[in-house]
């Protein structure tokens, strides 16, 4: 049985659900489980197929049809699927990295939020600060680091309170995500509020087509 807290975000726990019904989908011979290699100590390796396979289940196919190719810009595109499947952002992103349907050219995601640590009468961009991201061979700092005052996440963040979606090419430098990219970002959430959120996607070139995120 898979106990998910009643508190945790919807989200959240079918993402959690999904990673665990993967495990018993690794170890499951035919019609019964190893019940040897289930009681093993899970290994990085299988928490990567785990992570992929509970992506598929959420999310088998790319709701092309429910959510417009039209969408502003691909970090636009990644929150709505997050919420047409109801799951993360964050596995939103992954997915549309993922092998199967990597031709969308992710290089690299970042989150991100309003630092509560910083005054509110800061430049927005100095208030801004990333939660998590996902890139493979990239660090970024989280919670340690803002974004530089003439971007496009900066930019967005302080447009207004409503949502909305840019895209440009500019200079990137990000813990060591560093270099010249096609940019795309979503800003949701009330500056006001303090809830305000970035989604930054980070476009691939042609050295990266095939790589994923994890």
């Amino acid at each position: 049985m898979i106990r998910i807290p009643a508190t945790l975000d919807t989200a959240l726990a079918r993402v959690s659900v999904a990673h665990e019904l993967s495990h018993v989908l690794i170890h499951t011979r035919e019609s019964s489980l190893d019940l040897a290699t289930i009681r093993m100590t899970s290994t990085p390796e299988e928490e990567a197929v785990a992570e992929y396979g509970a992506r598929l289940l959420l999310l088998p196919r790319i709701p092309l049809g429910e959510v417009p190719e039209s969408a502003r810009s691909l970090a636009e595109y990644c929150v709505a699927v997050a919420g047409f499947a109801r799951i993360t952002v964050h596995s939103a992103v992954l997915r549309l990295a993922d092998p199967d349907i990597s031709e969308r050219g992710i290089r690299a995601a970042v989150l991100w939020r309003l630092n509560p640590r910083v005054q509110e009468d800061a430049p927005v961009a100095l208030r801004l600060s990333p939660q998590w991201f996902a890139a493979r061979g990239v660090f970024v700092p989280i919670g340690k680091c803002h974004a530089r005052q003439d971007s496009l996440v900066a930019d967005l963040a302080a447009a207004s309170d409503s949502p909305v979606a840019g895209s440009r090419i500019e200079d990137v430098s990000i813990g060591t995500l560093v270099g010249r990219f096609r940019v795309d970002a979503f800003a949701w959430g009330s500056l006001t509020a303090g809830t305000r959120l970035v989604l930054f996607v980070c476009k691939a070139g042609p050295e990266h087509r095939d790589h994923s995120l994890t």
